[in-house]
């Protein structure tokens, strides 16, 4: 039955064989007909883990999570908010697009203040706790919200000393030594 398929999905899940428990995610989600929410939202995630700057990877997770009913679910171990889980993905989704993005001289300036405005988002969201992406498939649990802030607000003011360099050398050095500040208060040397 669907229930069987999708209690081994999540067995899998709890060794790490992500892409046996896939199979049998999307074969419960088959045979119960349309899309369970759990267990699409699994297989949205699955389907993320190899591809962390993919922002259709994130738009799938996303739309997968707010279509699921309740708070929570649970991932192998872990016990995963589904609303911490969304703004991640909407932040995650934003810093992708930016960093990404190209431009010089008043672009770079706006896309500096676009990054300063997503670094005090993710501070404010996301706050202490860490992101719950990188812990499930990287295990790591030292990026958080606020370490997110400290190194978007070092690229900010990087981007935008790239964005004056050439007109105001002196306010781009200002805009270095700025971005120099927020690496070491995130534990980076400059």
């Amino acid at each position: 039955s669907g229930d069987e398929l999708y209690d081994e999905g999540k067995e899998l899940i709890k060794r790490g064989e992500y892409d046996k428990a896939r199979d049998y995610l999307q074969k419960s989600i088959d045979k119960e007909g349309g899309t369970d929410d759990v267990a699409a939202v699994k297989v949205a995630l699955i389907d993320l883990k190899d591809r962390l700057t993919n922002v259709n990877a994130y738009r799938n997770l996303l739309g997968a999570l707010q279509r699921m009913d309740g708070p929570s679910f649970d991932f192998g171990l872990l016990d995963i908010n589904r609303d911490d889980l969304i703004s991640e993905c909407e932040l995650t989704i934003r810093k992708i697009e930016l960093l990404s993005s190209g431009g010089s001289g008043q672009q770079l300036m706006q896309k500096g203040e676009a990054l300063q405005t997503l670094a005090q988002d993710f501070q404010a969201k996301l706050g202490e706790r860490n992101l719950i992406i990188l812990q499930l498939f990287r295990n790591d649990t030292t990026v958080t919200g606020n370490t997110e802030f400290y190194n978007l607000m070092a690229i900010a003011y990087e981007t935008m000393a790239d964005g004056v360099v050439w007109d105001n050398p002196t306010q781009a050095a200002e805009y270095q030594q700025i971005a120099m500040g927020y690496r070491q208060q995130n534990g980076q040397s400059g």
